[in-house]
């Protein structure tokens, strides 16, 4: 019994201290890497719930910081993502990321991987009963990509969803994808661009959605083969 008392002792004055610590920029980024490496490995929805409780956590040390609450909405919306079930408990997964993903947008204006995540957001809404939502949301989730790449037209995450949406919207019609793939390709290309860019000075900026862009020239393959 005592040596559990000393271990949660132990336990709680470590993280007591390690959330102090981010006061310190280096910590504050090393932190910060280290969650975004844990959220692109969640294998469960628990795994990224405590991915967002734990920017959340950096958030409130670092309020002056979007990136937190960017990744706290990102770790949201994938966990509703992968939810199954009632829609009105998915739309609550994707609720609390718009939420955080607000916030974010309130300390970073005008930022074009904030418009990208929103889309990514209402995509997933769209997702969760197309049937009866295609209609109405589709042109709000294109409209929202395509604003994203107005005002950063390298930003992969935004084309290669846009790409989808346009991939889904050939097919329901009986058409060929042939824009759609085209902008795989692009997308391929842009990310290949940003991984090659990246630097200690943008480590922590998003950099997610190349795994969507390797399935989609899938599927154009077997399009093109047809």
């Amino acid at each position: 019994m005592i040596m559990k008392k000393i271990l949660l002792t132990s336990f709680v004055l470590a993280s007591t201290l390690f959330w102090a610590a981010l006061d310190n920029p280096e910590t504050y980024k090393e932190a910060m890497t280290e969650q975004i490496n844990n959220m692109h490995a969640a294998e469960s929805i628990m795994d990224l719930q405590a991915s967002a409780n734990a920017f959340l956590r950096i958030s409130k040390m670092h309020s002056e910081e979007w990136l937190p609450l960017y990744y706290a909405s990102l770790s949201y919306a994938n966990i509703g993502y992968r939810s199954e079930g009632d829609v009105s408990k998915i739309d609550a997964w994707f609720d609390e990321a718009e939420k955080y993903a607000d916030q974010a947008m309130e300390l970073s204006k005008n930022n074009a991987e904030l418009v990208a995540l929103k889309g990514y957001i209402l995509m997933g809404k769209l997702n969760a009963s197309p049937a009866t939502r295609g209609q109405s949301l589709s042109p709000r989730v294109m409209g929202t990509f395509q604003k994203a790449l107005h005002m950063d037209e390298d930003n992969p995450r935004a084309l290669i969803m846009l790409a989808r949406m346009q991939y889904g919207m050939a097919q329901f019609m009986g058409q060929k994808p042939t824009d759609a793939c085209g902008m795989v390709s692009q997308a391929q290309q842009l990310f290949a661009k940003e991984a090659s860019g990246r630097s200690d000075s943008n480590a922590l900026m998003p950099a997610w959605g190349n795994d969507m862009a390797e399935q989609m020239e899938g599927a154009c393959g077997k399009v093109a083969a047809m």
